[in-house]
């Protein structure tokens, strides 16, 4: 009867470790579908912030043309008003 109990025993026992296996193998593949998926997030989020930092580059460049060219027109534009004060002053 102690050898019956005994081997009862280590079956319940090797049961147990079977299914803490098992959970451990599930626990694994979540993890790592939940690894995939965040890498998958970081590399779309990577692409899309050096889309934006391009963007941003881009239209910081178009104002500094345009406020340039704004500058360069109201140089012209003033030097002309001089010119035709000289004129007009003789």
């Amino acid at each position: 009867e102690t050898l019956e109990s005994e081997a009862r025993r280590g079956e319940w026992e090797r049961w147990q470790l079977l299914q803490l296996l098992q959970e451990k193998d599930q626990l694994l593949a979540r993890e790592s579908a939940v690894v995939a998926r965040q890498r998958a997030v970081l590399s779309t989020t990577t692409g899309t912030a050096r889309y934006y930092r391009v963007l941003c580059a881009l239209r910081c460049w178009r104002n500094h043309v345009a406020r340039i060219g704004s500058r360069r027109a109201l140089e012209r534009s003033r030097a002309r008003i001089a010119d035709a004060r000289l004129r007009h002053a003789c």
